[in-house]
């Protein structure tokens, strides 16, 4: 299938939890949910997205997004409303490919900084950090990776460098 309607650059794609919901995201500000069976899009929301993770949480009705504004959100695909903002001081995307992630038990999600730090955000609590990772490179954060069976994280940055987080 062909998916069109995005007016600019697509950054993201993924799978809704079954195989013909498919959610996109845009450089255009745009979020657009299809339905591949009938290939048209069925909802689309003004956003300026740059990452997109769906969590494995009741089927795939939540999408993490990072957005250009330095927040991250968690949106309810079901509803298509924000469900929690995730901000703070000192968090800034660092690019358009800048990489958030939910933890393994889908509690807690973590994304890299451009002055080169995580932020760790409980999902119940949005409102401030949980844990904030500073590393001396200050190279701008574009990935990290929680290990599927412990507490350690691993970021990587714009300066080829890999740091593991023991214990976060």
């Amino acid at each position: 299938h062909t998916l069109t309607g995005h007016c600019a650059k697509v950054m993201a794609a993924k799978f809704m939890g079954e195989p013909n919901k498919v959610v996109t995201g845009s450089h255009d500000r745009t979020l657009k949910i299809y339905d591949l069976r009938v290939r048209a899009c069925e909802v689309h929301r003004q956003r300026r997205v740059v990452f997109l993770r769906l969590s494995t949480i009741d089927d795939c009705n939540y999408l993490l997004s990072c957005v250009r504004d330095d927040t991250l959100r968690l949106v309810d695909l079901r509803t298509n409303k924000i469900i929690n903002t995730f901000e703070a001081d000192g968090f800034k995307v660092g690019c358009d490919w800048t990489r958030a992630v939910f933890n393994l038990d889908y509690d807690h999600v973590a994304v890299g900084s451009s002055e080169g730090s995580v932020f760790i955000w409980a999902v119940s609590n949005p409102e401030k950090p949980l844990v904030v990772l500073r590393n001396e490179h200050n190279a701008p954060v574009t990935a990290v990776s929680w290990h599927q069976f412990t507490n350690n994280v691993a970021s990587v940055d714009r300066s080829r460098r890999a740091v593991v987080w023991a214990d976060v």
